[in-house]
Order: structure tokens, then C-alpha cells, then sequence
């Protein structure tokens, strides 16, 4: 039986400098970064702790007192508390499990296309890479020279960057597996990527437990930047979990807006065109439930996870906010043990797309993975879009017009409908009932056991039959509140709309 670990890690952060107190933002006035604010800050007896050129602030420890006292200061525009805690999730996850990722998304057909990230600079912001250079599924890199450049923001004079500092510095490492790793006893590749350069980031300080600090994010981002890395890893995210509960996130604020790093995303997107994949997060069984930042950024390619075979939902995957004008999770793929490795594999996926069409704008890249995905247009706040497709994709970069999905619309004059799902043997159909385009009220699989069945089952009655070589199956409308319907069967999609 297989275990889901999610690791919800919370640690009070105690505040190291010119002071005791606590790591705050600063954002100054102007449009544009200006060196006399460190120097006001320097007259004031305190020290920038990490700069921020895009998001034109600081981080600064400042105590209670301090910060309402920066509030005041004629060149401050405003003052916000680094939120400094985290949700991960990690495990030694067995490479021939995760390399049914890489067949649920088609990988063969980058393999025979050729496509395996060679060339391609990859960027992942993580916690240590504890171990690495031992790492079997990882050896092929370190033999070829694909390492480019690394930096720890934590400990920035730490002599070796591969050697653990905390408890949580074998994340990073695994993370970076499922981007381009190989299984160590069949010498096949389950990453996309086993061909592309890495550019490696520490900024998670889990001295204790599992946690990051936002302003380390930003700062790595930004060098990220400076290296020309255009593709962007990162399975860490903000929420909730602090000691002083005042302090933590609230749902709303899940917004694409209000957390620094999520700014410091979007701006990463918007205005230097890299391509950033993210964690949608592991809180969907979780009080929280939602995503969190900067998986809530709107530019960013937030990843959700899908149980194995049948692309539900899994159930710690968060969800996507019902106040966001926009979806979020983007797509989805297969993993046993949490979004922290559903992201680089979309993240290798990513590479390849690069790797064949290096002329195209990180958009439009974008663009060709949420269309190969299997839901596409069709998407949930519970996958996205769904599974990305590498053969679907593929046909998109040759022609960006080309319909690559088979969607079909059902438009009943009833709460009911009868579907020809055409294969008389197909046995599993999943459901997702929607409140509205793309709200997921419910989700579930009806499959070879309830076939027969004279009553209706979550939405599908016991009218599932094959008749003269096809299957057929009629589809209820649960309830009044249910808008939408979408169902899936071996890769045929159909969206009913109930009127």
C-alpha cells in the first residue's frame, strides 16, 4: 500500500544581524532601484539583508517598533513581514514508479524526436542537493559536465554546496531527479532532461524543520537571471504554519499579488520571459486546501498531481482558490509523493520543447504545454488542464493551429445523458462535476466494478453497458448546482453542459 508523506513544516524564525527582531520587506518609492536607500538605511544603523533590484526593496531585521517607525520614512512606500515557512513534501521515491510519469506523459515521443534537454540551462530552487555527486540516477550529470553553477543563499560560504547543512537538504536532490534522472539499474533515463545544465540555488534554512526564507527566493531568481537561465524549477511554496498564527498567510491573500514572491514571480515571467514551474502545493487534505505562493502567480506554470493511471485529483494536491480570476493548478502529472515531484518532471517536459524550438518566446512555450494537455480547453482547479502530452506537443510545435485533443460538447435537454463511449471493453471513466467552468464540486472513477450496477453511482447510472461492440454509459446531473460535467475515457473528453 503506498504512502503519501506530506511534511507541513513550520519553524519560528528567530531574526540574525545588527538586532533581534524580525526579517521585513521594505518596498522604497520610485520606479527605479536607487543605492541612496541603502545608504538611508545604513545611516539608521541597519544592514540590507538580501536586494531586491526587480521588486525595487530590501529585506531588513527590524523589530516591532522599527517597522512601524520604517512606515514613516519618506522614502519607504510600504512595509510587509517575510513569511518564512513552507510546504513541502518528500520521499525516496523508486525510480521505476516515477518513470510511469514519464510514460503517462509520452516521453517516448521526445526520446524518437531525439529531444532529451540537451542544451538547455535549467535553473532549480530547492533546498540542499544533499549527496548528489553520489547519487546514481544523478552520476550521468556530474560525468558530463552538466553542473554550470551553484549557490547556497543560506550559507553562502559553505565549502561544500553537496554536503547536507539540515535534515531537509536531500529535497533538492530528489527534485532534481525527476528533472533529468536515470533508474540506476536499467540505465533508462525517467527525467525528460538528463541532457541539460543545471544551475542550482539553496534558499530553504531547515535547521531544525523544513522552511525557507522568501527574500533568499527572490534573490536567487534574480541571479538565476543574471546567468541567462530562462527555465526555472522550484518546489517550495508560502502558506500557513507559523508559531504566531497573526502571522501567517490568510486565504485571500493567495491572490497573485500580495506575496513578495509571488511578485518577484510574476515580474520573472512578465518582464525577463523565463518560464517558471511550480508546485501547486500539498494541502489539499489540509484545513488550507488552496495553493500556495508563488504557485498562485499567474505566469507561473503551477503543478498539480494525479493518482496513478486514472488522472484524478490526488488528494493532497492542493486546489486552486475559487476567487482567482484565472486557473490554477495549470496541468498535471503522476506522483506517489507530492507536487514537489509532479513539477520538474513538467519541468524536463519543458526542455525539451525548448531544446526543439529554442526561437520561441517562453509564452508560447507555455502555450504548447497547457494545449497538449489532455482536459485542454477544459480545465479544473484540480488538474489544470491535465497531462501534458509530448506527442500532442510535438505536433504543436510543427503547426501551432493543429487541433490535438478530442473534446466533444454534449449539450442535453435533460439532467441526463447517454454517452457512445465506443470500445466495447472500456471499464474506467472519470468524472469531474463542476459548479461552474471550472470548479470541481466532486470527482470519481467508475470503474470494472461498477459496471452492472442497477443504481447510480456519484453521478453515473448502472446503465454502463456494451451493446452490439460499444460501450454506453448515461451521465446524471447529481444536482441543480452542477453546471458542468466533464468526463474522461482513454483520452476522449467529452463537456457536458447542463442547462
Amino acid at each position: 500500500m503506498k504512502k503519501y508523506l506530506l511534511l507541513l513544516c513550520c519553524v519560528l524564525f528567530t531574526a540574525l544581524g545588527w538586532g533581534q527582531g524580525q526579517k521585513f520587506w521594505l518596498s522604497f518609492k520610485g520606479e527605479a532601484f536607487q543605492e541612496w536607500s541603502l545608504d538611508s538605511l545604513a545611516n539608521r544603523g541597519m544592514k540590507a539583508e538580501n536586494v531586491s533590484r526587480w521588486l525595487n526593496a530590501v529585506s531588513v531585521v527590524l523589530s516591532e517598533e522599527e517597522a512601524e517607525e520604517a512606515k514613516q520614512w519618506a522614502f519607504v512606500d510600504s512595509v510587509f513581514l517575510v513569511n518564512p515557512y513552507i510546504y513541502v513534501s518528500s520521499t525516496e521515491g523508486h525510480a521505476g514508479l516515477y518513470a510511469q510519469t514519464f510514460m503517462d506523459m509520452k516521453g517516448n515521443a521526445f526520446r524518437n524526436a531525439g529531444l532529451d534537454g540537451k542544451g538547455v540551462s535549467v535553473g532549480i530552487i530547492d533546498a540542499g542537493f544533499h549527496r548528489a555527486t553520489a547519487d546514481p540516477s544523478l552520476k550521468h550529470i556530474f560525468v558530463e559536465g552538466h553542473v554550470k553553477g551553484f549557490r547556497d543563499f543560506i550559507n553562502p560560504d559553505a565549502d561544500d554546496f553537496f554536503m547536507g547543512k539540515t535534515s531537509g537538504d536531500y529535497h533538492g536532490r530528489m527534485v532534481w531527479r525527476m528533472v533529468a534522472g536515470e533508474d540506476e539499474n536499467t540505465g533508462r533515463t525517467f527525467g525528460f532532461a538528463p541532457e541539460a545544465n543545471f544551475y542550482l540555488a539553496r534558499t530553504e534554512n531547515g535547521e531544525k524543520e523544513h522552511r525557507v526564507e522568501e527574500d533568499d527566493w527572490i534573490s536567487a531568481i534574480e541571479w538565476l537571471d543574471s546567468m541567462g537561465v530562462k527555465l526555472v524549477n522550484t518546489s517550495l511554496g508560502y502558506a500557513q504554519g507559523m508559531d504566531d498564527s497573526t502571522e501567517n498567510y490568510q486565504f485571500y491573500e493567495m491572490d497573485g499579488r500580495t506575496a513578495m514572491i509571488t511578485r518577484a514571480a510574476q515580474i520573472a515571467v512578465e518582464q525577463k520571459d523565463m518560464f517558471l514551474v511550480v508546485s501547486a502545493g500539498n494541502a489539499g487534505e489540509t484545513d488550507w486546501r488552496i495553493v500556495s505562493a508563488p504557485a498562485d502567480a499567474q505566469g507561473v506554470l503551477s503543478v498539480g498531481a494525479t493518482k496513478l493511471h486514472h488522472w484524478l485529483k490526488q488528494g493532497y494536491s492542493s486546489e486552486g482558490p475559487d476567487f482567482l480570476p484565472y486557473l490554477k493548478p495549470d496541468v498535471a502529472c503522476f506522483s506517489p509523493n507530492g507536487t514537489s515531484f509532479s513539477a520538474p518532471a513538467v519541468t524536463g517536459f519543458v526542455a525539451c520543447l525548448i531544446q526543439h524550438s529554442p526561437d520561441l518566446s517562453m509564452r508560447e512555450i507555455r502555450q504548447v504545454v497547457e494545449k497538449s494537455a489532455h482536459l485542454y480547453p477544459y480545465g479544473n482547479n484540480y488538474i489544470g488542464y491535465g497531462v501534458p502530452q509530448a506527442d500532442r506537443a510535438l505536433t504543436l510545435l510543427e503547426n501551432p493551429d493543429a487541433i490535438v485533443w478530442q473534446v466533444e460538447e454534449v449539450r442535453p435537454k435533460s439532467d441526463k445523458v447517454k454517452l457512445d463511449l465506443g470500445n466495447e471493453y472500456l471499464t474506467d471513466i472519470v468524472l469531474f462535476h463542476k459548479k461552474d467552468s471550472i470548479l470541481v464540486a466532486e470527482q470519481t472513477l467508475v470503474g470494472n466494478k461498477d459496471i452492472f450496477k442497477k443504481r447510480a453511482r456519484k453521478g453515473i447510472s448502472g446503465k454502463l453497458f456494451p451493446k452490439r461492440g460499444h460501450m454506453y454509459a448515461v451521465i446524471h446531473r447529481p444536482d441543480e448546482h452542477i453546471l458542468r460535467t466533464t468526463v474522461e475515457v482513454e483520452g476522449k473528453v467529452y463537456e457536458i453542459f447542463w442547462e
